[in-house]
């Protein structure tokens, strides 16, 4: 027979916890006060109330004892009712992320924001200086917590952490991990994220084919990009150049028959391109006779191959797009969602 914890000895309501649990043995039955729930909750408020239509309000009404079963997580909503009953020396002060985001699933499907804020920004201090450790891990968990509480500091950061970090498949965001983000969160954040991660990638990655096609045309042509030395440094300048390129694309996953998509990946292997222009440098030098005012003499410069190229444009503008991308800011989310 399960416990019954009674956190209000004069409760009107047993809520029976069926949900699953990660622990094996867990309290499942727990006395409460509909008042708490109905004050705290306008969903138990529509629920319990007389006269509601619903059911359980109105056994509630006509025998003065209601027993309720719900199916949500059985240890977050367990905080969540000692909360409710002020039974504060029961609760602790630090709850991992995956607690805080199965509280938030909950607080968000009961209209609990309220009265759980206070609360929230207690546990969600305990992880905000270390909030990038676990980026990777759970990032897709921290979208909704921040959500739900309205956190606009690790909103904005989770949502471009999953512009960067993030692939799309079938509709949906993917991170590195495999899960899939969305959960608890209005679908036009993430379609809003999906856009920002797109419009992103276009810009870099048109730019890149743009360049490849300039190669290949020159190559096409027998007309060399390069034109410093003889032709035979030409076609080799040319060949290492286009071969950085393609080498970025086939580093970041972009030339597979399911190429994947991610954006950090795309900027890392851009701006590491900018290497190339030490690779350049080694061939053949080429010799100019250069004439200017200040010299009187005639002399030899030699310039090498560093200075050709696309590394230094596809770095620039890896480096720019890096800049230019910012998270979503959560003021403008609730407007578009009130809207």
């Amino acid at each position: 027979m399960d416990r019954v914890l009674e956190l209000d000895h004069n409760g009107d309501v047993t809520i029976a916890l069926s949900g699953p649990s990660n622990k094996t043995s867990v309290l499942r039955s727990v006395k409460v006060s509909s008042k708490c729930l109905t004050l705290a909750s306008t969903v138990f408020s529509a629920m319990l109330r007389p006269n509601s239509g619903f059911l359980e309000g109105s056994q509630l009404e006509r025998i003065g004892h209601l027993e309720l079963t719900l199916d949500d997580n059985p240890e977050a909503m367990l905080i969540i009712l000692r909360s409710l009953h002020l039974r504060n020396d029961m609760i602790s002060k630090y709850m991992d992320v995956a607690m805080l985001y199965d509280i938030a699933l909950i607080a968000d499907k009961y209209d609990l924001y309220s009265f759980l804020v206070p609360w929230a920004e207690v546990w969600m201090s305990k992880h905000r200086y270390d909030f990038y450790d676990v980026r990777y891990n759970s990032v897709e968990l921290w979208l909704c917590i921040a959500w739900v509480f309205k956190d606009v500091e690790i909103f904005e950061k989770t949502s471009k952490q999953l512009i960067l970090e993030t692939t799309a498949a079938d509709e949906e965001l993917i991170t590195r991990e495999g899960k899939t983000v969305g959960e608890g969160v209005p679908d036009r954040i993430i379609d809003a994220i999906k856009k920002l991660r797109q419009t992103h990638l276009t810009t870099l990655m048109s730019s890149v084919w743009d360049e490849i096609d300039r190669y290949k045309d020159s190559k096409s042509d027998g007309k060399y990009l390069c034109t410093l030395g003889a032709s035979a440094q030409q076609a080799q300048c040319d060949a290492m150049s286009l071969g950085a390129i393609t080498g970025s694309l086939a580093r970041a996953k972009l030339l597979t028959e399911t190429p994947v998509e991610v954006l950090s990946d795309v900027i890392k292997e851009l701006k590491n391109i900018e290497k190339l222009g030490k690779g350049l440098q080694y061939i053949s030098r080429a010799a100019y006779i250069v004439w200017t005012p200040h010299t009187k003499l005639e002399q030899p410069t030699y310039k090498n191959h560093s200075d050709c190229g696309s590394h230094t444009k596809l770095f620039e503008l890896a480096e720019s797009v890096e800049k230019s991308i910012k998270g979503l800011h959560l003021s403008d989310c609730l407007l578009v969602i009130k809207s």
